[in-house]
C-alpha cells in the first residue's frame, strides 16, 4: 500500500499544478483588474496614475512571468500579499481554514448520519419507507444547497430566534452560540450530501441483499438483524464510501456560496472576496489549498476501500 500512496502523492503535483495554471489564466482574462476595483469610485484619476499603480502591483508584466513569479514564491512558502486586503495571504488562509474545515466536517457527519440510515431502511423495509426516501432524494437532488439555505432563512429562522445568523461567534468566545450559528449552514450543505448518500446506500443494500450468501445466511436460521449487520451493511459500505468521497469533493464548491450567505469567515468567503476584487494572488492561494484538499480526500477514500473489504489490495 505504501507504493500506491507514494504514486498517488506523486500524481498530486501535476494535478494541482494544472489546476493553478487554468485558474490563473481564467482569473487573468476576466475584464478589469484589482486597480479598476480600487478606483471604481474615483473615475477622475489620470490614466498615467492608473498605469503606475499597475506597474507597482506587477500587473503590467506578461501573464507567464506573473504565473512563474507566483509559483516560485509558493515553492518557497511565500504566497504573496493580497492586492485588495493588503495582508499576507498564507497567514490569512490559515486563520480562516479552521472555520471551513469545521463546516465541512459537521456537514459530512450530518449527511452521513441522515443519509446512510435512511437509504438502508428504504432498502430493508421497502413500501412507504422506500417511496418516501425516493421522493426525498428526488427533491433534495433538484434543490441546490444555496436554495435550501434561502428557504431556511425565510421559513425557519423567523421561528428560531435563539439560532444566531449573520453573526459569527468564535468557539473560544461562546461555544454554545458558535455551534448554534453553524446549524443552518450545516443543514444546508448536509441535506445535499445526505440525499446522494441515501440513494447510493439504498441501491447498495438492495444489491447485496440479492446475493446468494445473504440468502444462505437466512436459510441457516440467522436472525435478520445479524444478517443485516454482519453481511449486508459491511459489503454495502464500499459504494457508500465511494459516493462519500465524491460528495466531500463537491462539498468544497458549496462551501463558497454557503459561507457567503451566512457570513462565515472561511476560505469560501475569502475566495469570493478575491474574485470580486480581481485579486489573483488571493484566488490562487485559496484554490491551491482547495485542490490539495480534494486530491487528499480522494486518496483517503481509496484507502478506506481496503478497510471495508480486505480482498482489495494496492500493492
Amino acid at each position: 500500500m505504501s507504493r500506491y500512496v507514494l504514486a498517488r502523492l506523486t500524481l498530486l503535483l501535476p494535478v494541482v499544478l494544472g489546476i493553478t495554471m487554468v485558474s490563473f489564466v481564467v482569473i487573468s482574462v476576466i475584464p478589469g483588474d484589482v486597480v479598476d476595483v480600487i478606483v471604481g469610485f474615483q473615475p477622475d484619476i489620470p490614466a498615467e496614475q492608473l498605469e503606475q499603480m499597475r506597474s507597482e502591483l506587477g500587473l503590467d508584466r506578461p501573464l507567464p512571468l506573473r504565473y512563474l513569479s507566483w509559483l516560485g514564491g509558493v515553492l518557497q512558502g511565500d504566497f504573496g500579499t493580497s492586492l485588495s486586503l493588503n495582508v499576507e495571504i498564507l497567514p490569512e488562509i490559515l486563520r480562516r481554514l479552521p472555520t471551513t474545515v469545521e463546516l465541512a466536517v459537521l456537514s459530512v457527519v450530518f449527511g452521513l448520519a441522515l443519509g446512510a440510515p435512511l437509504g438502508t431502511l428504504a432498502a430493508i423495509r421497502g413500501g412507504a419507507w422506500d417511496w418516501a426516501t425516493r421522493v426525498m432524494v428526488t427533491l433534495g437532488t433538484a434543490i441546490p444547497s444555496f436554495v435550501t439555505a434561502t428557504l431556511l432563512l425565510l421559513f425557519v429562522a423567523p421561528h428560531t430566534p435563539w439560532i444566531p445568523i449573520f453573526s459569527y461567534v468564535p468557539f473560544t468566545e461562546d461555544p454554545i452560540r458558535h455551534l448554534l450559528g453553524m446549524v443552518f449552514p450545516v443543514v444546508a450543505l448536509g441535506i445535499a450530501m445526505a440525499v446522494g448518500i441515501a440513494e447510493n446506500a439504498r441501491s447498495a443494500v438492495l444489491d447485496v441483499m440479492g446475493q446468494e450468501y445473504v440468502t444462505t445466511a437466512y436459510a441457516k436460521g440467522l436472525r435478520g438483524r445479524t444478517v443485516i449487520w454482519r453481511h449486508v451493511l459491511k459489503n454495502a459500505s464500499i459504494p457508500i464510501i465511494s459516493v462519500l468521497g465524491l460528495q466531500i469533493a463537491s462539498l468544497l464548491s458549496g462551501v463558497v456560496i454557503i459561507e457567503s450567505i451566512f457570513s462565515l469567515p472561511g476560505l469560501g468567503k475569502l475566495m469570493v472576496t478575491g474574485v470580486s476584487h480581481r485579486d489573483y494572488p488571493l484566488v490562487q492561494g485559496v484554490l491551491l489549498f482547495t485542490a490539495m484538499a480534494t486530491v487528499i480526500v480522494n486518496l483517503i477514500t481509496d484507502l478506506m476501500y481496503a478497510f471495508a473489504d480486505p480482498r482489495i489490495g494496492y500493492d
